[in-house]
């Protein structure tokens, strides 16, 4: 168990804060199960490997797996001596929780994986007593981004326009994106 931190709810409470119309579809179609987990101040973990190593005097952990209801958390890093924390980690949504979101929130799309879940880059830090868990909406939006960019592409190619007897003719700038993108 994580005492005092919810990272469920930190992290809904982040995308929601980060992408339009999240809330909304929380607000409307999470399951009973996780609005009870978000009402917990702590996180429930299931039992797991603590793959560590010493590297000068740190703690290092590799690829740690947390399982929780409604998430996995994959986490790499450092913790000292004294407590503090250092680490990366992938929160992955289950396909359940993630289901509406990747439906009504088109934004999102970007961040899906090939199974169905979202999975979101954060960061932890502080201390192994009172962590902090931040969602890294700066890498979320960076990795969308050549997918965001190639769909506009793609849609702008796309696009006709009428000619002046009335027949459509493809859009001048999406023939130029092509010839330029070698399609």
């Amino acid at each position: 168990v994580i005492k005092n931190t919810n990272i469920l709810r930190i992290a809904l409470d982040k995308i929601a804060s980060k992408v339009p119309g999240t809330g909304e579809v929380l607000n409307r179609h999470l399951p009973p199960v996780y609005r009870e987990r978000l009402k917990q101040n702590d996180t429930p973990l299931a039992p797991f490997d603590l793959p560590v190593s010493i590297q000068n005097g740190n703690i290092a952990l590799q690829n740690m797996r947390l399982i929780s209801e409604g998430f996995e958390m994959y986490v790499t890093g450092f913790v000292n001596l004294s407590g503090d924390i250092d680490c990366r980690a992938s929160l992955v949504l289950n396909p359940d929780l993630s289901a509406p979101l990747l439906a009504e929130v088109p934004q999102l799309k970007y961040i899906g994986d090939a199974y169905g879940r979202l999975i979101f880059p954060a960061k932890i830090s502080e201390n192994i007593r009172n962590p902090k868990i931040e969602v890294d909406m700066d890498t979320v939006l960076a990795r969308a981004a050549p997918e965001l960019i190639a769909d506009v592409l793609q849609g702008a190619m796309k696009k006709k326009g009428p000619t002046a007897g009335g027949e459509s003719q493809e859009d001048p700038y999406g023939k130029l994106l092509q010839n330029f993108l070698g399609q």
